[in-house]
């Protein structure tokens, strides 16, 4: 498959996001803003976008690893 005909999710939203971690929206939020996801805000004030990449995500779950 070509890298033209490839749909390739970056940014993932809010809720797109915690439904990947499999958390809530609420508590996704809490631990970005204790800076333990990092994420990507679009515009200011209270109708800004707020975008995780998935790549971080990826890795932050790689990193919530417990070895047995």
């Amino acid at each position: 498959m070509s890298e033209n005909n490839r749909c390739i999710v970056e940014y993932l939203t809010r809720r797109e996001a915690a439904a990947y971690l499999r958390i809530s929206v609420r508590l996704l939020d809490k631990k970005a803003a204790e800076g333990e996801i990092p994420y990507h805000k679009l515009g200011k004030g209270p109708n800004c976008r707020v975008l995780f990449n998935f790549t971080d995500l990826k890795k932050y779950v790689e990193k919530c690893r417990v070895e047995l």
